[in-house]
């Protein structure tokens, strides 16, 4: 009952702020959910096919790297007055990325009283050479009592655990099979798939089992360390994690080993990689952006 009573709460990334009001314009059966979800946002890589070029000539009017979901919404607004069950066209949808998301739809969902989450993890049904990072939202479901996981941005429901290997599953997989690690990747080049891939997500998926939303790009402690220097104090607590899972069960334990290890916690400066812009990454404080 604790575990979702935390997730019934919004946090700093899902709070929708002033806009909350607005949530009840939006559908409450989910494959109308997403669609409407579909209308207000629109993924950055569709934009680039079909206006090449204008992401990086427009940088000012891409919110990938947007961190609260009351900002994308203000953003939202301030592109048309439409409500938001009716159809936009491209143009006036914020362009964003699978994070956002999975972010709105567990906002919308936490604002009805749902229990729900972000999880990062890899999908297998976005690339044909690889299983591609990839965010999606989890609910509660009370009668089946088990967790489901939603893919807003594909409109995808009820998606099954090998279609998308969260990273706590990721990173067991990794351990357990090394040859299935080279699966896991941010592209289909070789130098960008592989164990230290499942690592970073687990890392990233268990901060937003705790309550942090990590944008795409972000990396810190256990997420960036080189295997090299891995310890084996290092290699206890990434067992820990996977060995802990994601059930309500070990709620309690989850977040003690959380707050008891820095290395899974974000501090106020963290590594970030810009994908779109500059391809290279820099030291960022994450908390200037909310």
């Amino acid at each position: 009952m604790e575990a979702l009573e935390f997730y019934k709460k919004q946090d700093l990334f899902s709070d929708p702020g002033e806009y909350a009001s607005r949530y009840a314009e939006l559908p409450t059966e989910m494959n109308a959910l997403h669609a409407a979800i579909n209308e207000l946002l629109i993924h950055n890589w569709k934009v680039e096919r079909d206006r090449p070029g204008w992401i990086k000539a427009h940088p000012q009017e891409v919110d990938v790297f947007t961190r609260p979901i009351r900002k994308v919404l203000g953003k939202v607004i301030s592109l048309g007055p439409e409500p938001w069950n009716q159809p936009r066209p491209p143009d006036r949808r914020v362009v964003i990325d699978c994070r956002h998301f999975s972010l709105l739809l567990c906002s919308v969902l936490r604002e009805r009283g749902i229990p729900a989450r972000t999880r990062c993890g890899f999908a297998t049904y976005l690339e044909e050479t690889h299983w591609m990072d990839h965010w999606i939202c989890e609910f509660w479901d009370d009668e089946r009592r088990c967790w489901v996981m939603e893919d807003a941005d594909l409109q995808l429901h009820s998606v099954p655990s090998n279609q998308f290997y969260t990273g706590i599953h990721a990173w067991e997989m990794s351990r357990k099979i090394p040859s299935m690690a080279r699966q896991f990747g941010y592209s289909k080049e070789e130098q960008e798939r592989g164990a230290w891939v499942a690592r970073a997500n687990l890392v990233r998926d268990f901060a937003a089992l705790n309550g942090f939303v990590s944008v795409s790009g972000d990396s810190w402690g256990l997420g960036e360390v080189t295997d090299e220097k891995l310890t084996s104090t290092d290699h206890k607590v990434l067992d820990e994690m996977v060995k802990l899972g994601d059930g309500n069960a070990t709620f309690e334990q989850r977040q003690a080993l959380y707050v008891a290890y820095p290395e899974l916690r974000p501090s106020e400066k963290i590594n970030h990689f810009d994908y779109l812009f500059m391809n290279q990454a820099r030291e960022i404080q994450w908390s200037e952006s909310l």
